[in-house]
């Protein structure tokens, strides 16, 4: 069982709900509050005493003639009724108030729980639908979709893309999406930060949608192409509200630079605001209004902007690209001129080692040297002690046998 609760009834928009905007806030007058059975204390009808008491709960103080201070009475007496009166009126006015806004909030709820269940219901009944929804979900989805769906799977499917960051491109032509379907997209467009190519053309958007669009337009960043072609955007030029309003939201959205409203009936009044809008608009560049049925000078007027627009863009974009190359070129001179350094330094470490190899080759032949002249001076010695122990035997053996004789 599905189950508002009132936070989530007073956190939504009026294009959150297919009939939310019925139940206008009351602002009946007083032909809509009946207080004709009240009257004001008549003064001329009390007793003397009575006019007495009266006087002095007022802290006024009585003349003593009946006649004057009847007449002096009833004015205070009158004064008090009316404001006791207005009183009256404006407690029972915030008591209706209070009473139809509980009764617009019901109405709210049951129509919201009863759109949910379509929603589960169409989900639950559908394969593709609730495929759909578990790779949005999960953001497994391709970077560009074309999904086909109806109105109602249209709308949670939008609700989905809130969070979604895995698509990037979006179609939704050519699927007879209602106005209402058209409205969740765009508080979709207000919260998702991937989509920047969205396709809506050839479905029944009309005047709710684009004020939800527009409203989204003022806070989305992400949005660069948006197809609107052939939607019956001012229910037959019956209401340009909604355009007006998505017009206003060009005028201060900086990423949207392609927009096509081909064949959408927009009416004069609305190409009136969009061509008063774009004054503002420095970043669309490609822009489609004609069969809108909008007035041959604001078609005119939209034209120039746009040219405008391209003009500015083309040459913000050769600065840019000329500021890049000039980056460009002085990192490739700072990595010249570090190559060579580290080809300078390479060759200095080269030449070192060469210089230290030779050195370490004198200092191991110096080392060869004194020890092979240490080992010739060690066998000189030996040879020498040798021939002396020789002589020594020599003449000890000598002396020896002339001792025998």
């Amino acid at each position: 069982m599905i189950v508002v609760t009132n936070e989530e009834l007073e956190a939504l928009g009026t294009e959150d709900v297919l009939e939310a905007d019925d139940g206008d806030d009351f602002t009946g007058g007083d032909d809509d509050l009946d207080f004709s059975d009240m009257k004001p204390m008549d003064a001329f009808e009390m007793k003397m005493e009575d006019l007495v008491v009266e006087f002095e709960r007022r802290g006024m103080h009585p003349k003593g003639f009946f006649n004057d201070d009847a007449r002096e009475l009833q004015k205070v007496l009158d004064k008090e009724f009316s404001e006791n009166l207005e009183k009256l009126k404006a407690e029972k006015r915030a008591a209706l108030q209070r009473n139809r806004m509980k009764a617009k909030l019901q109405k709210k709820r049951l129509q919201l729980e009863k759109q949910l269940r379509e929603e589960q219901d169409a989900i639950h009944d559908s394969l593709d639908a609730k495929a759909w929804l578990n790779t949005i979900k999960n953001n497994q989805t391709r970077d560009a979709c074309r999904i086909e769906c109806d109105s109602i799977v249209c709308r949670a499917l939008a609700k989905a893309l809130w969070s979604s960051s895995s698509i990037t491109c979006l179609d939704l032509s050519r699927n007879g999406l209602s106005d209402f379907a058209g409205a969740q997209l765009g508080r979709m467009l207000k919260r998702n930060t991937s989509i920047g190519t969205l396709d809506v053309s050839e479905n029944r958007f009309g005047p709710r949608c684009c004020r939800s669009v527009g409203d989204a337009l003022t806070v989305n960043t992400t949005l660069r192409a948006l197809n609107m072609e052939t939607n019956p955007l001012t229910n037959e030029s019956t209401d340009q509200t909604g355009v007006v309003a998505l017009a206003k939201a060009l005028g201060s959205n900086t990423t949207l630079t392609r927009l096509n409203m081909w064949r959408c009936d927009l009416g004069t009044a609305a190409g009136a605001a969009i061509a008063d809008a774009l004054v503002a608009n420095e970043t669309l560049i490609d822009f489609d209004v004609g069969h809108g049925g909008i007035l041959e000078l604001d078609a005119q007027r939209i034209a120039d902007r746009i040219a405008h627009n391209k003009r500015e863009t083309k040459a913000k974009n050769k600065r840019e690209k000329a500021y890049r190359d000039q980056l460009a070129r002085e990192e490739a001179g700072r990595k010249a001129m570090a190559d060579a350094e580290e080809e300078r330094r390479l060759l200095e470490v080269y030449y070192q080692e060469q210089r230290d190899a030779r050195a370490l080759e004198r200092m191991v032949a110096m080392d060869e040297e004194r020890r092979q002249r240490k080992e010739a001076e060690a066998k000189i010695a030996d040879e020498l002690a040798a021939k002396n122990k020789a002589a020594r035997d020599a003449a000890a053996k000598k002396a020896k046998k002339k001792g025998k004789k």
